[in-house]
């Protein structure tokens, strides 16, 4: 009887190798590369990836002695890096054949290896293993304990599917994913990501060369998020600056562009919400801080697929360098293990070009279209003679005279110069009667 169907699992692989081998058998390829890997923190697994699915279906996977990391990237203009340390996994094992008993490698031996997935698929797998555990954390008071799933990734490399197993004390499964080739570019190569220098021509922030760094609550960006997607937003002008102004010194304002025309959300600037604001100008190849003010200009349909990973996380950092690359990077902690540092999620981003500019300037300052930018804060002088302050019917004059941007100022009645005599009569009138003058309830 022939062989009709190939075995599923490459567990099943050696086996077959003790008996007569058939030609289909003799044609799979040889394992060059075994990598084994266990957890419990399968929840924690499940929610990492599906803060990315959102970014695209097929996913770069990354095998090294560092861990495990997911790279996707969209159209070009977005990538996300999802870096699973190795200290999540209770054991894991990373060895070349090529290498010897001390994991040292050779020269002709690459450091890690990739392979494309399809990151949907996995992602429904470890929602699915984790969705099993919530029914009996509900029942934990009545049972005799809370079962754990635990998870076991293997992989032998080129020509071999990622099996995923998760078992418990009832069953256990076992899943092949199918891999695959896929043509994306690795920022980072063949080294570890966290030490290699990124290159200039690939879409990664480049450190040495910042322009501003902020760390704000990620909650309530979750919120402006939400409002400015309802309000279907085309351009998001994120305004950062730490120019001292009407409320602080420090602000970072989202300003949306759509149908309805333009929005501004200001975001809370209180030290609890807004943890850090640094701006830096370029001195020979290193940042150095600066008070400044900086309009950057994003595509919103790009820039909301990172708005499920934000929802869920606390805090995010927002950088941007001189090369126009837009960073949004979170920190995903395991309250389960509180040994693990945590999962860095990465988001790079290109900001968004004017016609006939240059990629970095605006034409016009959208934040000075509001009233914050028409009040401004005066600083008085010690001695009262040295300087006359002006009053607020002078700076309403100044406005409705001067050539600053449309603002709700213009509504107001300008001030008039002159009087009618009889409503002067009559407000003397008034006034001599009753000793004061009455306001009137409608002017």
């Amino acid at each position: 009887m022939s062989q009709l169907f190939m075995p599923l699992s490459q567990d099943n692989y050696e086996l077959s190798l003790q008996g007569p081998q058939s030609p289909a058998t003799q044609l799979q390829p040889q394992p060059e590369f075994l990598f084994a890997a266990a957890t419990s923190q399968v929840s924690h697994l499940a929610d990492v990836l599906t803060l990315i699915s959102a970014i695209d279906r097929h996913a770069l996977m990354i095998i090294s002695q560092y861990g495990i990391t997911f790279f996707l990237e969209y159209n070009h203009i977005l990538n996300a890096q999802v870096s699973v340390d190795a200290s999540l996994f209770s054991a894991f094992e990373y060895h070349w054949l090529g290498a010897d008993l001390d994991g040292n490698f050779s020269e002709n031996v690459p450091k890690n290896v990739q392979l494309g997935i399809d990151v949907h698929r996995l992602t429904d797998a470890f929602a699915a293993a984790a969705a099993t555990v919530v029914p009996r954390l509900k029942k934990a008071a009545s049972a005799a304990g809370v079962d754990t799933v635990l998870c076991y990734i293997k992989y032998r490399g080129d020509g071999f599917p990622l099996v995923v197993e998760f078992e418990d004390r009832l069953m256990s499964e076992q899943i092949e994913f199918s891999t695959f080739h896929l043509d994306i570019d690795f920022p980072y190569g063949d080294e570890n990501p966290e030490l290699q220098s990124q290159p200039d021509h690939s879409l990664t922030i480049d450190h040495s060369r910042l322009q501003f760094e902020v760390i704000l609550q990620s909650d309530i960006l979750a919120n402006m998020l939400q409002d400015l997607q309802n309000l279907n937003t085309e351009d998001l002008f994120v305004f950062v600056s730490n120019k001292r102004g009407v409320s602080g010194p420090n602000h970072v304002n989202f300003v949306s562009k759509g149908a309805i025309g333009y929005l501004k959300l200001i975001f809370p600037s209180a030290r609890t919400m807004l943890q850090k604001l640094e701006i830096y100008k370029d001195s020979e190849g290193e940042p150095v801080q600066t008070t400044d003010s900086i309009l950057s200009t994003l595509g919103f349909l790009p820039f909301i697929r990172v708005f499920r990973a934000v929802k869920l996380l606390s805090k995010c950092k927002i950088m941007k360098d001189f090369n126009g690359v837009f960073l949004i990077q979170l920190l995903c902690r395991n309250t389960a293990a509180k040994s693990y540092p945590g999962t860095l999620i990465a988001f790079n981003m290109l900001e968004k070009s004017e016609i006939g500019g240059t990629g970095q300037t605006v034409d016009i300052d959208i934040d000075s279209l509001f009233d914050d930018q028409v009040y401004q804060v005066r600083e008085y002088n010690d001695n009262p003679h040295e300087g006359a302050t002006a009053s607020r019917e002078v700076q309403e004059n100044q406005v409705f005279d001067s050539n600053e941007p449309f603002s709700y100022a213009a509504f107001r009645r300008r001030p008039s110069n002159s009087e009618s005599e009889s409503k002067r009569s009559r407000m003397e009138g008034e006034t001599g009667a009753t000793g004061s003058t009455e306001t009137p309830l409608f002017l």
